[in-house]
């Protein structure tokens, strides 16, 4: 594997300038498209691997995954969510595994997945609802008021 970086050392902005004025995710396209489908860039101080590849991904996910499993600890997660003691925020090992199976067990069963499905239906019947009446009018849909993104 072979990445691309492309950053000053003790650069304060790192390569957020090169993302430009476009929308994120084109700027990396374009990137990527320049530099090739791994791209190792600076987000300000926030050192990021870009993976603009399906094949590079599943490569990192599956034969690298313990290098790239730990997440960084950033100060807002440490305080909301008691010391990064979350699924999404807390480092890898038994905790994150733990956590993990109980969660799949108990949220994500087929029984309880079943269970939720008035719910989703109630709120996609919503969603629709609002943008029959929105595309009655001229004025475009607002998608933030119709999902919560």
């Amino acid at each position: 594997m072979e990445i691309t970086t492309r950053s000053k050392k003790g650069s304060f902005s790192g390569n957020l300038h090169q993302l430009g004025n476009d929308l994120p995710h084109v700027s990396l396209q374009k990137l990527c498209n320049k530099y090739g489908p791994l791209m190792f860039l600076k987000l300000g101080s926030i050192p990021t691997l870009v993976v603009s590849s399906a094949d590079m991904a599943k490569e990192i996910l599956t034969t690298h995954d313990l290098v790239f499993s730990n997440r960084p600890m950033f100060y807002a997660p440490t305080k909301l969510s008691y010391g990064c003691s979350d699924i999404t925020f807390s480092p890898y090992g038994d905790y994150l595994r733990e956590v993990k199976k109980m969660s799949v067990s108990e949220l994500l069963s087929a029984k309880k997945v079943l269970s939720y499905r008035a719910v989703r239906e109630e709120e996609v019947a919503l969603a629709i609802n609002l943008m029959r009446t929105t595309s009655s009018s001229s004025v475009p849909i607002q998608q933030r008021s119709c999902f919560v993104l």
